[in-house]
């Protein structure tokens, strides 16, 4: 009888030790797959573009006529003029500082288009849109049947733009946005800028809060507003160099690294920079 006992007990034993060793392996491979979600999104814009008062003369070359303009569920405009929303973004800024910006229009009755659930726009997105000039209204000729005309607003009277910072996810081509001014801080001197001192907050955290626990296995591919515009604007950073990253939203969001002097080279400090890409390291 004792003998069984402790047979039975050795048994357990060995059950309890394999159960700890599948649950710890268990949870190293959940947390390395886990993607922490980002804040929610800012209600605080970085920048506020209004829309023009009713009567304001747009330039003629940026005045279209639409046809078929499917404006809600039944409502069918057969013609009328709009023009670009990206016109009333440029008219203040560069292409390439837009593209650094997500946006939200912003109506009278304080709906927006987020509502629903809906993010914000990238810039890809948003210059596909269009301002009704007869009716106040923001209008997505592509994404209103789609969308189930989330994005058509009656009565707009802004633009809301937000700093934004994008990373995509390992193993997908899922762009998870950051607005910038919900991420950590600090006010550091910039010694590739002439000791600046530039608001800025650390890659590094942003990497290990955020993205994942096992930062050491990938390359970090970074992507500026150049190279959406069509050039080859990039850079590959090791996760020796983004440990010591920061990225500026001070000025045209540079990457600088505040402890290596000033000898860093151009090609490690791209500016506008708009998202960044985990690739695994090949073995």
């Amino acid at each position: 009888m004792r003998k069984h006992l402790l047979t039975m007990l050795a048994i357990m034993s060995i059950l309890v030790v394999l159960s700890t060793v599948m649950l710890i392996g268990g949870c190293s491979s959940k947390e390395e797959e886990r993607i922490i979600e980002p804040p929610l999104l800012s209600n605080a814009p970085d920048e506020i573009v209004q829309f023009p008062e009713q009567g304001f003369v747009y330039p003629d070359q940026n005045v279209e006529t639409l046809q078929d303009v499917h404006f809600a569920e039944g409502n069918i405009l057969p013609t009328t003029t709009a023009v670009s929303l990206e016109y009333f973004i440029l008219r203040r800024f560069s292409e390439n500082t837009a593209k650094l910006y997500t946006y939200q229009i912003v109506a009278s009755s304080n709906v927006t288009t987020r509502r629903n659930g809906n993010k914000d726009f990238y810039w890809d997105g948003f210059v596909k849109g269009y301002y009704l000039n007869a009716f106040a209204s923001s209008y997505f000729q592509e994404q209103s049947i789609a969308h189930n005309y989330n994005f058509n607003l009656s009565g707009v009277t802004q633009i809301n733009m937000y700093r934004t910072f994008n990373v995509i996810k390992p193993g997908t081509f899922e762009e998870v946005m950051f607005h910038v001014n919900l991420l950590k801080h600090e006010n550091i001197n910039n010694p590739q800028n002439n000791n600046t001192r530039e608001n800025a907050f650390k890659l590094r955290d942003l990497i290990t809060d955020y993205v994942t626990k096992t930062p050491q296995n990938y390359e970090y591919y970074i992507t500026t507003a150049e190279y959406i515009g069509g050039a080859t604007g990039h850079a590959t950073l090791q996760w020796s160099d983004i440990q010591a990253a920061y990225y500026s939203t001070s000025e045209g969001g540079r990457v600088f690294y505040p402890t290596r002097g000033n000898e860093v080279p151009e090609s490690m400090r791209p500016r506008d920079v708009i998202k960044i890409e985990l690739k695994p390291i090949s073995i």
